[in-house]
């Protein structure tokens, strides 16, 4: 049934979601195939920067390829705490992103 069917999807896409505050974390999760929410400051050079940092951390890894892009900036959105960094640089961040492999 439609309903069953609905559940069990949004309990994998809960299950599959994962937080980091710091790119470290972010990166562990990445490579388990996860996708990470993040803090982020919406920073386009800071986007370039992690997307950078992934790709030349799978060049030395032959069983991660690629690197990573922004998924969405989630429209329902916890409050960013006061003092809340970007996971990636440190800058005030602004929103949660959504973040995942791309190839």
């Amino acid at each position: 049934n439609w309903d069953n069917m609905a559940s069990i999807s949004l309990k994998k896409y809960d299950e599959n979601i994962k937080k980091a505050d710091d790119f470290d974390t972010f990166y562990k999760y990445l490579n388990s195939k996860h996708c990470i929410l993040t803090p982020w400051c919406e920073d386009k050079i800071c986007e370039d920067s992690v997307k950078e940092k992934v790709k030349n951390l799978c060049s030395d890894d032959s069983e991660n390829i690629g690197t990573c892009k922004t998924l969405c900036l989630p429209i329902k959105q916890d409050e960013i705490k006061e003092g809340t960094k970007c996971f990636c640089c440190d800058k005030k961040a602004t929103k949660y992103a959504l973040w995942g492999r791309s190839y």
